[in-house]
């Protein structure tokens, strides 16, 4: 299979022959500024043509005979022209929204949260607007209306969470912000809570193996961040948000644009402070967490450059555990406390070469220090990491715009300095990389993307990588995509398993954790369906992802203790989605999923199926907008089946949790530049009663805070407020020419 790949991948590049001059265009909402990716670009009565990349950006060979028309069009928006006398090499093109769009243009109007209809993988898009409805404060709660990605709470006492995707923890996801390296190492367990949502402008979450450009790691698909850019925010924007049980969150986002340079200001702090006991067990139901976020970000551009860069600090303090800590007697009470403290940036720089408008380089560089303190009862877990990633692409064309090739050289650097109660492990990893991309496109009916590569750490063997996504839609409408290949990831044992300390379990390390890598194959399937006058959409998809190597933390012992291993053995996730969405009236929307799950691997007790993973899950959404635009209502419910929890200490049975359905409502007010919204989570009141066993002896030896499969918080109101400053007026317009 391997050689199967790089055969596809070379037979691509050996026509290669002396590239034409070309023409640079950039494609951008007129009103917004925002890129329009997948955007037509072609001569007018040719067959030459191409489109935009995930810049908004397409390079069109010049035209054979001049004066020449260009033609731009992008669903959903008025096309336009523009007429040239002579070869430019650079032209900036706005377009602007389609007021009326006829039967067929309606079903593929971009929606609040769809499915990029031209990228070869299954990649869905959560816009700003999708966050916004529902109690949406930072970025674990972004998927609330998202059948594909889902997230748990990792215990009942520290917050800790995790999404998950194809029924696999996030730990095999590439996680990327403005598709830089984020949400790793010591930060896997809190990250989530860590990324305000209002700063957010989208997020795309891709099923299958990545594309190769971006570093080597993910398995089951990709997350990308994309946080709003200076274009995307007004002077003066503030929010608060509140719920009943001693949650407040405020935001306050600042932007200035110029003609080639921008800069955004981000400010975030949150707090809970809900010291209650509402199950009778003596432990706070949610852990008090102070937060601050701040971050400034940086743009600009020219004929030939264009660059982005970024700073962000974090400080964090959580504290959980018996309702009497730390107030009375701390040291006869069970406590909890986790101080974080984290810097990061990323710079981005695009280069035009000159006189080479049809090449281009592209080169990032970011990096972050992590510092986490933490104890948990009486054990300890204090972790340093410093982190660097820096890649360099070469983006051109092959004969015709029908045949891309990338390359991309990079280096991953992590120094970690971790205190596990009393034993200091110390290590780095550095692996340098290669990536070589061949792309092949046939107007919008089928792209091919081949990836290989190779990358060399210096604690393993070399690992090489490939990687093929297809994509062909024989009819508008209809689309079939097809993804293979393989990934490999260094684990983090103690910073991603952050719950293994909350338990009595004694820790036993019985080999040396090695490196993970699997294959991971899958199909998708989207079909418009025509029901009378009006379309829905159906989408199918089936995933398998096999481990060739995999860190197991076993639990399933009955002899409490963690034990940590290599797999020795089978394992393997299978996952089916089946979606269907439909907007019966103007304003209204509806969608409804379901979601299987077959989750197994091996332990010392064979191949079990894995526990915490409900292999039954299901959605159901409605939206509805007024038609003056002035109210928004939303419910959606998450159903879970029944599904196996871990036999962990000595004389433990099977159990199983029950099937559940957690109810969210929001109605949200637009007056000016105003938006007031309430609304009510876990309608239903789901709650778990025993959360954590053996609660009245927590330094015993059946102590296990892990179990958690549902709410532990009842009902939940909430309500808040948006302030957004119109942007200010422009005389100066988008430059064509």
């Amino acid at each position: 299979m391997r050689h199967f790949f790089v055969l596809f991948l070379l037979s691509g590049i050996i026509h290669t022959v002396r590239a034409q001059d070309k023409i640079m265009v950039h494609v951008h909402d007129a009103k917004t500024h925002e890129p329009l990716i997948s955007a037509s670009v072609y001569w007018a009565n040719t067959t030459i043509g191409t489109i935009t990349n995930t810049e908004g950006v397409a390079h069109i060979p010049t035209a054979k005979a001049y004066p020449a028309t260009l033609v731009i069009s992008y669903v959903g928006y008025q096309p336009d022209s523009l007429l040239l006398n002579s070869y430019q090499p650079h032209l900036h093109i706005s377009l602007t929204e389609a007021l009326q769009l006829d039967v067929t243009e309606v079903t593929g109007k971009r929606k609040e949260q769809f499915i990029k209809t031209l990228d070869p993988l299954k990649t869905e898009v959560i816009t700003q607007g999708e966050l916004r409805k529902a109690a949406c404060c930072n970025l674990s709660e972004s998927f609330q209306t998202n059948a594909s990605a889902q997230v748990n709470y990792e215990d009942a006492v520290t917050g800790a969470k995790q999404i998950e995707l194809l029924g696999l923890k996030g730990l095999y996801v590439q996680n990327t912000i403005e598709n830089t390296p984020a949400l790793r190492g010591l930060s896997a367990s809190f990250a989530l809570d860590n990324i305000p949502a209002p700063w957010i402008k989208s997020i795309a979450v891709a099923k299958g193996t990545p594309s190769v450009r971006a570093g080597y790691e993910g398995i089951t698909g990709s997350l990308n961040i994309q946080y709003k850019e200076p274009a995307d925010l007004s002077p003066l924007y503030l929010d608060v948000f509140a719920n009943h049980t001693g949650r407040i969150e405020g935001n306050w986002m600042s932007g200035i644009q110029k003609e080639k340079w921008g800069t955004g200001f981000f400010a975030n702090a949150a707090m809970t402070r809900d010291r209650k006991d509402r199950n009778g067990d003596s432990f706070y139901d949610q852990p008090e967490v102070s937060q601050f976020n701040l971050m400034n970000r940086w743009e600009y551009r020219n004929e030939w450059l264009e660059s982005k860069f970024m700073i962000k600090g974090l400080h964090e303090k959580r504290v959980s555990g018996q309702l009497a800590y730390p107030s009375e007697n701390p040291d006869g009470q069970y406590g909890i406390g986790i101080t974080t403290n984290r810097v990061e940036g990323f710079g981005k720089m695009g280069i035009l070469l000159p006189g080479l408008p049809e090449k281009s380089i592209g080169i990032t560089a970011s990096g972050f220090w992590h510092d986490q303190t933490g104890f948990y009862g009486l054990k300890n877990y204090n972790g340093r990491q410093g982190s660097f990633f820096g890649n360099a692409l070469y983006q051109g064309y092959i004969k015709n715009t029908n045949h891309s090739l990338l390359a991309s050289a990079s280096i991953m650097y992590d120094h970690y300095d971790e205190l596990v109660n009393t034993t200091r492990l110390k290590r780095t990893d550095i692996i340098p990389g290669a990536a070589l991309e061949y792309t092949y496109t046939h107007l919008e009916k089928i792209t091919i993307v081949s990836g290989l590569r190779a990358d060399f750490p210096n604690r393993f063997k070399a690992q090489i990588n490939p990687r093929l996504h297809l994509r062909y839609a024989p009819k508008e409408g209809t689309q079939f995509r097809i993804a293979a290949g393989r990934g490999f990831r260094i684990p983090n044992v103690y910073a991603e398993n952050i719950y293994i300390f909350a338990s009595s379990r004694e820790i036993e390390v019985v080999e040396e954790p090695g490196f993970e890598s699997a294959w991971n194959t899958g199909l998708s399937v989207v079909q418009d369906i025509p029901l009378g006058n009006k379309t829905s959409r159906l989408v199918l998809d089936f995933f398998h992802t096999r481990f060739t190597n995999q860190v197991v933390v076993d639990i399933e012992n009955g002899h409490n203790k963690v034990h940590i291993y290599n797999l020795d053995g089978k394992s393997y996730s299978n996952s089916f989605l089946a979606e269907w969405s439909i907007e019966p009236v103007k304003g209204l929307d509806f969608k409804v999923a379901y979601r299987w799950e077959d989750v197994r691997q091996t332990m010392h007790e064979g191949l079990l199926v894995k526990s915490m993973v409900p292999p039954h899950r299901g959605l159901f959404v409605v939206g509805y907008r007024t038609k003056d635009d002035h109210w928004m209502f939303n419910t959606n419910v998450n159903l879970r089946g029944k599904h196996r929890l871990p036999v962990s200490f000595e004389g433990d049975g099977q159990r199983y949790s029950p099937v559940y359905a957690v109810w969210g409502i929001q109605a949200t007010r637009y007056q000016g530049p105003f938006e007031f919204f309430v609304g009510g989570e876990n309608i239903l009141n789901v709650r778990q009663r025993d959360p954590i066993i053996g609660a009245n002896d927590p330094f015993g030896s059946n102590f296990d805070t892990y179990q958690v499969w549902g709410p532990v918080v009842g009902t939940v109101a909430y309500g808040g407020i948006r302030y957004n400053m119109k942007p200010r007026k422009t005389n100066s317009s988008p430059d064509k020419h």
